[in-house]
This record gives C-alpha cells, sequence and structure tokens, in this order.
C-alpha cells in the first residue's frame, strides 16, 4: 500500500518557528505510525537489512499548513465549506505538499526518461565502470593514508565559508563528526600552501589575505605521507620566516602527549599550544617563550601565518580522563581569544575537532561556541550525500552524473540525475499499468541506511558504501535484469554488512572508551535482538555509563528501553532485529525532537 497523506491545518507560526509543533504532533504521529506498521512482526538476522520495504521507511507523509485565517470559522454544509476551501487559499497552499505525495504514490509521468550518461571512456564496460568507481572511493576512505591529497575535492558549503575568511588571517574551530572530512579538508588546504591559495582554490578571486599555511598537528600516527607533508611544509614556512630546523610533527606530538599526563594549568596550555605553534615554525624547538618570539617576529617583519591543527584527537585515549578538559579549552577557546587581541593579528588558527571533543573541551555555552562557529561545522544534509554520490560517481570516471550546478538542483531532479547509478526503487523499473514496485525508493534507503539516530550524516560511510557496492556488484547475478544501472539492488543491499561491520571496528578504533562496550556486543553476536529491551540490555551486561556512551554517539536512541539502534551499527554490531517495525521517519523525527530538548 501507498502511504496515507495527513494533512495538519491551523498550526501557529510561533510553534512552527520554535519546532514545538513536532513535540505537539509527536504522540499522535507515533500511534497511526505504530498503527500501520502493526503487522510486520517479522525477525531479520543480524546480516540482513531491514529497510528495504517503502512503506517502512515512510508510512506516512505529513503535509503541514499555517493557519489560515478564514478558515476559523468553516461553513456548515460541505458545499459551502468547499468553496470557503478554494477562496481561503487553502488548496493552493497544499498544492506543493500534494504534488510531492502524489509523485510518490503515482510516479511521476511528466518526467522525461533519464537517458544513461556517458562515461569519461566511451569503450569501458560496466566492470571496468564498478572498479574504477571502487578504486576512486577507496581512495577517498582514509583521507590520512591516501598517497596524495585530493586535489579537487567537492567543494561544500562549510568549506565555501572557511575560504571566506579572507578580510584578516581567520580564526576558525572546525568541528566535525568522525568520518566527516576533517582530515580531507586539512589536507586539502595545508597543499594550497597559503590561504590566499585556498581561496582561489574554491573560487574566490577577491582574496586579501596573503598568509602561510603552518601544520602544528595531524592525524599521523598511521600515515606517513601526512606525516611528510606537514614536515616538508614546516620546513617552507622555516625557511620563509629566517628561523631555524623546525622540529618534526612526530616530536610535536610527542610533547603534548607527555605532558597530558602532568597538571597544567588552562594557561600552561594555552602557552604550550602557543610555543609548539613557534617550533613548528624552527624557532627554538623544545623552548618556553618561544611563542611570543614568533608573534614579536611575524609584526616586525610584517609576514603572517594560518596555523593548523587537525587530529587532537590522537593526544588521547579518552576525553574523560581529567587531563585532557584544560587542554582542551585552551586550544578551543583561550589560543583563539588571544590570537584575536593580539595587534595587528599576524598569527591565524584552524583547529579541526571532533564534536566529543568539543563537548568535553567546552562545559559552558556551548550552545554560543557552537552557534559562532555554525558555517564551519563539517556537517553533512541529505542534499550533500547525494551530490557527493554523484561527485564521486563523475570523479571515479564512472558516469557523468555531476557537474557544477548539481547543488542548485531540486531535491527530486538530485535523485533523478543519480537513476543511472542505482536505479529509482530497489527492485524492477515500473512499467505503466503494471502493479507498483513496494522496494523503497534507493535514494531514500541509502540516506536512511547510512544515518545514524542523532540525525547526522557522514560522508566516509556513503563512500564505504560506494566502494562496498561497486566491488560487490562484479559478483550479481542481477547484472541482465539490471543492466541499465551501474549498481544493482542486490549490490546495494549486500554493501550494507560490511560498511556497518567497518564503521563499527573504525569507532572502537577512535574512540577508545567504546571498545569495552562494544566487547558485550560481540560476546552475544547474533543473540540479541533491536530494539534493544530491559531483558536485552541484561543479557549483554550493559551499564549506565555504557548506555550513556551509546547514547553520547548517536549508537542507541531512547531515554529509557527499548533503545533503537540505527542500521549503520546495528548489522555491525550483530544484533537481530525483531518486533514491530519502527519507521525511519519516525526515527528521525525523534531523533530532531531530542536535539532541540538538550539544545
Amino acid at each position: 500500500p501507498a502511504p496515507p497523506l495527513l494533512v495538519v491545518n491551523r498550526i501557529p507560526g510561533i510553534l512552527r518557528d520554535l519546532g514545538q509543533d513536532e513535540a505537539i504532533l509527536a504522540p499522535a504521529l507515533e500511534q497511526m505510525i505504530s498503527s500501520l506498521l502493526a503487522d510486520r512482526l517479522t525477525e531479520a538476522p543480524a546480516n540482513m537489512p531491514v529497510l528495504d520495504d517503502a512503506l517502512e521507511l515512510n508510512p506516512l507523509f505529513v503535509a503541514k499548513l499555517g493557519e489560515v485565517t478564514d478558515l476559523h470559522v468553516p461553513a456548515r454544509r460541505w458545499e459551502g465549506f468547499s468553496e470557503q476551501l478554494e477562496s481561503s487559499g487553502f488548496l493552493r497552499r497544499l498544492q506543493p505538499q500534494l504534488n510531492t505525495w502524489l509523485d510518490a504514490v503515482l510516479g511521476d509521468k511528466n518526467t522525461a526518461p533519464v537517458e544513461a550518461p556517458q562515461s569519461r571512456e566511451n569503450s569501458q564496460t560496466n566492470e571496468s565502470r564498478r572498479k574504477a568507481l571502487a578504486d576512486f572511493a577507496a581512495r577517498l576512505v582514509s583521507a590520512e593514508t591516501a598517497d596524495r591529497p585530493i586535489e579537487n575535492p567537492l567543494i561544500t558549503s562549510p568549506m565555501r565559508a572557511l575560504a571566506m575568511e579572507n578580510t584578516q588571517v581567520p580564526i576558525v574551530i572546525v568541528e566535525g563528526a568522525k568520518g566527516t572530512g576533517k582530515t580531507l579538508t586539512a589536507r586539502y588546504v595545508l597543499s594550497r600552501r597559503t590561504w590566499d591559495g585556498v581561496a582561489k582554490g574554491v573560487g574566490i578571486t577577491s582574496s586579501k589575505t596573503d598568509a602561510t599555511l603552518l601544520p602544528v598537528l595531524g592525524s599521523i600516527q598511521t600515515s606517513d605521507t601526512f606525516r611528510q607533508e606537514i614536515d616538508d611544509a614546516r620546513a617552507r614556512v622555516s625557511a620563509e620566516v629566517g628561523a631555524g630546523a623546525p622540529q618534526s610533527v612526530s616530536n610535536t606530538r610527542a610533547v603534548l602527549r607527555e605532558k597530558l599526563s602532568t597538571n597544567l594549568s588552562e594557561k600552561d596550555w594555552t602557552d604550550l599550544w602557543l610555543d609548539a605553534i613557534a617550533w613548528s615554525a624552527g624557532f627554538s624547538p623544545g623552548e618556553g617563550g618561544s611563542g611570543q618570539r614568533l608573534l614579536d617576529n611575524l609584526r616586525a617583519s610584517g609576514r603572517r601565518l594560518v596555523c593548523l591543527v587537525e587530529g587532537i584527537e590522537e593526544l588521547y585515549d579518552s576525553a574523560k580522563d581529567q587531563h585532557v578538559p584544560p587542554m582542551l579549552r585552551a586550544i578551543l577557546i583561550d589560543l583563539p581569544l588571544r590570537l584575536r587581541s593580539e595587534p595587528g593579528r599576524p598569527l591565524g588558527l584552524i583547529v579541526f575537532a571532533r564534536r566529543d571533543s568539543v563537548n568535553a573541551g567546552v562545559a559552558q555555552n556551548r550552545s554560543q561556541f557552537r552557534a559562532q562557529y555554525r558555517d564551519f561545522a563539517l556537517t553533512w544534509t541529505e542534499a550533500d550525500v547525494l551530490e557527493l554520490a554523484a561527485w564521486i560517481t563523475t570523479e571515479s570516471g564512472a558516469l557523468t552524473v555531476w557537474d557544477r550546478a548539481f547543488s542548485d538542483l531540486s531535491q527530486p531532479e538530485k535523485e533523478r540525475r543519480l537513476i543511472p547509478l542505482w536505479g529509482r526503487k530497489l527492485g524492477p523499473d515500473e512499467q505503466p499499468g503494471q502493479r507498483r514496485v513496494k522496494e523503497a525508493y534507493t535514494a531514500g534507503w541509502v540516506i536512511a541506511a547510512l544515518s545514524d539516530l542523532q540525525g547526522r550524516l557522514v560522508a566516509r560511510d556513503l563512500v564505504r558504501f560506494l566502494q562496498n557496492a561497486a566491488e560487490g556488484a562484479a559478483l550479481s547475478d542481477e547484472r541482465d535484469t539490471y543492466g541499465s544501472r551501474l549498481l544493482p539492488p542486490g549490490s546495494l543491499k549486500s554493501a550494507i554488512g560490511p560498511t556497518s561491520k567497518q564503521k563499527v571496528a573504525e569507532t572502537e578504533e577512535e574512540i577508545a572508551e567504546l571498545a569495552n562496550v562494544f566487547a558485550k556486543f560481540r560476546a552475544k553476536i547474533n543473540s540479541v535482538r533491536a530494539p534493544i529491551d530491559q531483558e536485552a540490555l541484561d543479557e549483554l551486561g550493559l551499564d549506565l555509563n555504557d548506555i550513556e556512551l551509546l547514547q553520547l554517539h548517536g549508537i542507541i536512541l531512547g531515554d529509557s528501553p527499548p533503545y533503537e539502534v540505527p542500521e549503520l551499527f546495528r548489522m555491525g554490531l550483530g544484533l537481530r532485529h525483531a518486533g514491530a517495525r519502527h519507521s525511519v521517519l519516525g526515527t528521525k523525527r525523534r531523533a530532531r525532537q531530542r536535539q532541540k530538548e538538550q539544545s
């Protein structure tokens, strides 16, 4: 069956602006959704995705309209009420949302069929295109271990906002969850050598900031290539400012890690960070007070530097360690304040930090802190993820589905552009007069499968998913049935499992304090069901601290059992899925409301 249309009328503007309409509607919507999905009780093993059905992804289409003054007192008879609806403008206001619903239910008959786009090499077979896609995606998965920076990355709004900080040297905190592109962005920025080069790289030709880029810290523990790039850049800066041999980034990292075992105050840490910047430029490595000498030198010479600090999470194992918050407060709050107060602002600073680092380092006025740097945060919307999929497909040479105007397209048009990559639905193409395919729309399914329960999407998950799907497509037996698509449905579905397992492994590696929690799941693999009720909590042996950690990192959702688990983690944690199906739409609604309440 198709999702029914629910029209909610007379929503006061102030409630809509404050987002309170969601909280008021939530109980009624949850009851309706539960009723619609009540008979969907089949259990799925840990290695099987459960989001294939279109109705489970979106069981209810909600159209919300504001107050219409002419309808405050409705006519008593239908004839008069229908005229009232027409004259009030109600139907005109409803029309765009009604059209969207009809398109989802009936299909857009006015949309011309998508012609299969050409690859850069017309002689390529589908197999060679898939290999090109898999190889390019593999290079993007871990930016810090790639053999070289991405020369022309997808320019997103945060990167454009960063480059537009060009009236003076920038002092910015770039926040991003795991895998959102912090290292990729840092490597790209460093590869441009100057801040003017960064601006030109994203298409801004009016930059007025002549400053050299100086890397202070980077994600180097798994990458000799990135380490060498940082040390080479330090040598160039040292020669430019006339200093001695700079400290290597490995030594800088070692010094900072060693100091984390001591009881330094926030002021001590601020001085140490400034000294570490100076050591990176070759000013008396290892000596205290070097930071002030660097500032004096820059002012006297008229030179300016922009420092890059990325990979601060490699300095510690747990943000709960009592020595970590003062270090984080110094680099996130105190040092930026100090540099902003320096006459002439000779030294800029860009810090790339994970969300949990910001939570640990900014204990007070966190919402104001985030608001200050909101434009630079590496967040990925659903539209961004679709554009990234199109960009990767095009840059790999597999198909040409992306151009620079892609971001300006409507959401339906973006999804239409991607049909040659993965089809319109996770099933056969629909034909006029035939029964509608019940499988989910592919674009919506991909977004749902890769979302965490905080409403966040991570670029690396999509990249890894495309890599797994392209590699798996070579083994698929659907190539004849779905020959017009580069990635058939079977390869897409089978890619979720390894993507989820890699996500869990990577999360455990990056957030060491989750290791013991994940070990409890591994001990009960494929024997515990999601959503996680009290019985499952007892079987897993999860205590209150474990639950708080899982909630903090978007692995479970809810204030009390049963806790929901996103597909992105469920399969990798070895959890079966049982009980009534929960719609992704409802889960996202609850996550959004929870975030509003917490802020």
